[in-house]
């Protein structure tokens, strides 16, 4: 038996893909019946994919907030220059305001930048 995924065990013929991209992953489960997939909330909003609960919990705004569901992508500003350019800065202030956060939560994800 060869398992991937914990608890999903499938026999050595079993058709299985690997692919490394989050595009592929939305695509594949998308055309092909059965399929199960890891991707992020802002990829699947527009998609005819089912997204599934885990432990019974829903992937919701408010249990990823609150921690309940366990399984998140997080996502980080990163940059190279120090100091940080004063556009950067703006932008890093931005993203802590009610604005950004409504922009965030419309692609269907989540801002966890006052957790």
């Amino acid at each position: 038996m060869l398992s991937l995924i914990p608890d999903f065990d499938v026999t050595e013929d079993a058709p299985i893909k690997r692919v490394f991209c989050t595009v592929e992953v939305v695509d594949l489960v998308g055309n092909f019946p059965y399929t199960i997939g890891f991707s992020s909330m802002s990829l699947v909003r527009d998609r005819s994919v089912k997204v599934i609960s885990l432990n019974g919990i829903k992937p919701l705004e408010t249990e990823v907030s609150s921690g309940r569901y366990p399984l998140v992508i997080p996502f980080a500003v990163v940059h190279r220059n120090q100091p940080l350019p004063a556009k950067a800065k703006k932008f890093l202030s931005f993203l802590q305001t009610t604005a950004a956060r409504e922009i965030i939560s419309s692609f269907g994800a989540v801002s966890l930048m006052d957790r």
